[in-house]
């Protein structure tokens, strides 16, 4: 229900939005004008059924940041968990063994669940809030310049150098690895998880920063994350557990 709520407020925003993006992006004049111009009528009461929509628009005008924060958390939560749902099916007999060895109930690993959990929040809460608020206000608009400077700043410097790096420490403190441990699994993966992020989040990024209001960047990049935190979870905690278990069966965490 949180996912398809979300879904239709991107998508109410996104077709707001497309009428003033006509007149600040020429580019864009291929967007079919009734299209454009849909949702651009005055503010009018919360149909029937719409109510969530209203409450959430409500709460990003009250408290943005908390807001962006628990709504990816939530999100990010639901990734993990599928994540954990799909390696159970990959690994078979392996799931319960593997369990034994790690905090959880039965076959779910919560303490892996919560190290995602909180990372996505804080992330969202206190990384991209701030930063697209710094993107939007260096590079305004929609123009095919600016979207293509926030796209490569985005990409170039903020996920290289912050993203990657604060994931790999945030995850590796909260499920209790040591400094050195990190250290070793970001050397040996940051590059091919890095590709990754390029292979999927540019194309995405360009269509959030042409399309999508300010206001409900944060929320598309948390949507958008369905996919890729599950992907996420998967490549970080699958390469974990096959060393683990062909190292030692102490601390098998993932």
């Amino acid at each position: 229900f949180v996912c398809v709520v979300n879904l239709l407020i991107v998508a109410h925003g996104f077709s707001s939005s497309l009428c003033t993006l006509r007149v600040h992006a020429p580019w864009l004049s291929f967007v079919p004008e009734r299209l454009a111009y849909r949702g651009c009528k005055s503010v009018r009461p919360p149909r029937q059924g719409m109510q969530g929509i209203a409450a959430y628009e409500a709460l990003l005008l009250r408290a943005p940041r908390v807001t962006k924060g628990l709504t990816a958390a939530g999100l990010t939560f639901v990734c993990d968990a599928g994540a954990q749902h799909i390696e159970r099916r990959l690994e078979g007999g392996s799931s319960s063994s593997r369990s034994s060895a790690i905090f959880g109930i039965g076959d779910f690993d919560v303490r892996r669940s919560a190290a995602f959990t909180v990372h996505g929040g804080l992330w969202a809460a206190f990384g991209l809030h701030p930063w697209f608020r710094y993107l939007n206000g260096r590079f305004p608009g929609s123009s095919a310049w600016n979207v293509g400077c926030k796209v490569f700043v985005n990409h170039a410097l903020w996920n290289p150098l912050l993203y990657l790096p604060g994931f790999f420490l945030t995850n590796g403190l909260l499920l209790g690895h040591s400094l050195e441990q990190i250290r070793s699994k970001a050397e040996a993966e940051y590059l091919s998880t890095l590709i990754y992020i390029w292979k999927v989040w540019i194309p995405l990024a360009c269509v959030q920063f042409a399309f999508v209001p300010l206001r409900h960047q944060v929320l598309y990049v948390a949507v958008a994350n369905i996919g890729w935190n599950t992907l996420l979870s998967l490549l970080y905690n699958l390469s974990t557990d096959s060393k683990n278990l062909a190292h030692t069966g102490e601390n098998a965490i993932f």
